[in-house]
């Protein structure tokens, strides 16, 4: 799978960009690629058609232990990179005037035979 992050250094500011889908384990390439950058201010760039709910938990929950996050939404932010883009610290949420944040009730299926429900 893809991996959908990726780091940028601009004059010495760390920028995580996650564009791309939050697959189902993403938040371990995440926390991965957040652990090799020093402590300091964080810039989180998203453009995210979001994807498995407990894995962008997982991003969000990393990214608040740290602190000192700011977020910009350039597109899109829908679904678990929603809550991804909830991390940023008080009044560090940008979202551009043309980017969408997409949320939804959770949702899920099942399947099989009557027998096995």
């Amino acid at each position: 799978m893809h991996n959908p992050v990726r780091i940028i250094n601009r004059s010495g500011t760390n920028e995580i960009l996650l564009y791309g889908e939050i697959y189902y384990g993403a938040e371990r390439d995440f926390i991965e690629v957040l652990r090799g950058i020093a402590p300091g201010p964080l810039v989180v760039r998203i453009s995210s058609e979001g994807g498995d709910f407990f894995s962008g938990l997982a991003v969000f929950t990393a990214l608040k232990r740290r602190g000192n996050i700011s977020v910009f939404i350039d597109s899109m932010a829908a679904s678990a990179a929603s809550v991804v883009a909830m991390a940023a610290d008080a009044g560090k949420l940008v979202i551009a005037p043309e980017a969408f944040v997409f949320l939804h009730r959770a949702h899920s299926s099942v399947q099989g035979e009557a027998k096995d429900f």
